[in-house]
């Protein structure tokens, strides 16, 4: 492989010669292995904790990972823990042991993955291939047979790996090593709702830490399109951006004109800073082989294309990535101002692209398995779908994909983020209300450029009823190709 991923571990007491480096967890035996990654162990008394990736704090964005590693340790269990872990930023995942149990928690939408053995000698794992090499598993029917029913990008309901002997660790959940299971531990309550103004003024502040964090640690680079999201980052890194170069993918249906070209250089020529297009490049036959026997069912083509792409340009190639694919939960994507009532498993099953009945009855089960929490907080089930499928779920898999080439963090992966975002009702911020008042509130100039012009229908669905029968048709009609 071109570039050993630095994100990639492995949890396990035996001996193991795929990774470089190994840390002594100090239970059962059990060692933490890893690449070139950051790995901060830290012991008080009875405790261990152990900080592995890239993190930074949002409300102290000069603090150093070891002085948070310090900091995370005074906690005096996993609750408390995880409250002081809020405002983290970044991809990373943490390990907290009291000599006799063990936690692993992973960031706010588990981008780096946490995946377990369910049953005999404990393994957990960045990608359960590792686990399963050494086992001498197979990929299961089951997953084989959803993943069939699906386009590449697609991926696994809940917690189902391609593994029938492991299960992954959704994000809002962490894994406890004493029941051998994943916990979730939110929702659990009601919160006081926000409005735009608040909420974009607490997150605003909060991005621009994460940003100053990040930029003070890495070479950073943006993509850029005619979207919201990415724009949303640009303002927020409006103070740097002279040292932050852009950059757009020129898909094979692009031109010149599409707006997603387009725009992001008239940006660019008009306030001076940096930005390249980059046309694809087609993996070579022997790299895609070797991502496949990394990867399995995986694979996510497109995506090992965009990392290659960019890792063969000369000018990016060892600048971070800072994308913004967790920023559709502030616009609640899959539920818009639907009631409440529609979150039903047939409608979440839509948001899944998935035509398999297995997938319907995973979903079925994660639909079932939250009512109780749903019941007592105010969180919606749209936003939690989103937050721990489409995100969860599809955004890590992509992660597993590009970091074979690549590193990429992401501005919004904090849980202080993500909750106060979804603390503002649905109807206020399903048209990008939160993500504007940020770019107001931090360089309003880029507001004069379209969002997506391109976009077709977009009026059309702003009917929230229009916009539910034609999510519901467009699978009718989809499901017959599989």
């Amino acid at each position: 492989m071109s570039n050993k991923n630095n994100n990639a571990y492995l949890i396990y007491a035996g001996e193991n010669y795929r990774f470089e480096n190994y840390i002594e967890i100090g239970i059962n035996n059990l060692k933490l292995y890893y690449n070139n990654c950051t790995v901060i162990k830290k012991n008080m008394g009875d405790k261990t904790l152990i900080l592995m990736g890239r993190v930074v704090d949002s409300n102290h964005p000069h603090s150093e990972p070891d002085s948070i590693a310090e900091s995370l340790i005074k906690s005096s269990n996993i609750d408390e823990l995880i409250e002081n872990s809020k405002g983290l930023a970044g991809r990373f995942i943490i390990l907290y042991s009291n000599g006799k149990q063990l936690y692993i928690f992973p960031d706010a939408v588990a981008s780096i993955p946490v995946t377990f053995t369910t049953h005999g000698e404990l393994s957990v794992a960045s990608n359960p291939r590792f686990v399963a090499e050494m086992k001498g598993w197979h990929e299961s029917d089951v997953s084989r047979e959803i993943k069939n029913k699906a386009a590449p990008t697609h991926p696994l309901p809940y917690d189902l790996t391609m593994y029938d002997q492991m299960r992954k660790v959704p994000p809002n959940h962490y894994f406890d090593f004493r029941a051998r299971k994943a916990i979730r531990f939110y929702p659990i309550k009601k919160e006081k709702p926000v409005g735009v103004e608040e909420a974009s003024e607490i997150s605003s502040k909060l991005l621009k830490n994460v940003v100053i964090g990040y930029h003070n640690r890495y070479r950073l680079s943006l993509p850029l399109t005619s979207g919201v999201d990415s724009r949303t980052i640009l303002a927020l890194c409006r103070d740097f951006i002279s040292e932050i170069p852009t950059y757009t993918f020129f898909h094979d249906h692009f031109t010149d004109k599409t707006a997603d070209i387009a725009i992001p250089r008239a940006m660019a020529e008009k306030f001076g800073f940096e930005h390249f297009t980059l046309r694809h490049i087609d993996l070579p036959p022997n790299i895609m082989k070797e991502c496949k026997v990394e990867l399995g069912s995986l694979v996510n083509p497109l995506e090992l294309q965009n990392a290659w792409t960019y890792y063969n340009h000369h000018s990016l190639k060892n600048f971070i990535r800072l994308d913004g694919n967790i920023s559709p939960l502030g616009k609640s994507s899959f539920g818009r101002d639907l009631p409440e009532l529609l979150a039903t498993t047939a409608y979440l099953v839509t948001k899944t692209h998935n035509y398999s009945k297995k997938n319907k009855q995973e979903v079925a089960r994660w639909h079932e398995d939250i009512r109780h929490f749903a019941k007592q907080s105010d969180i919606s089930k749209y936003d939690l779908f989103f937050w721990e499928h489409r995100v969860g779920n599809w955004t890590s898999n992509s992660y597993l994909n590009a970091d074979l080439f690549t590193n990429s963090l992401n501005v919004f992966n904090s849980r202080a983020i993500i909750e106060t975002w979804l603390r503002v009702p649905r109807k206020y911020r399903k048209d990008s209300e939160i993500h504007q008042a940020i770019i107001r509130k931090n360089w309003p100039e880029i507001l004069d450029f379209p969002f997506n012009p391109d976009a077709k229908y977009e009026s059309l669905y702003k009917n929230p009823l229009i916009y539910y029968f034609a999510v519901r048709g467009k699978y009718i009609i989809e499901r017959h190709k599989y």
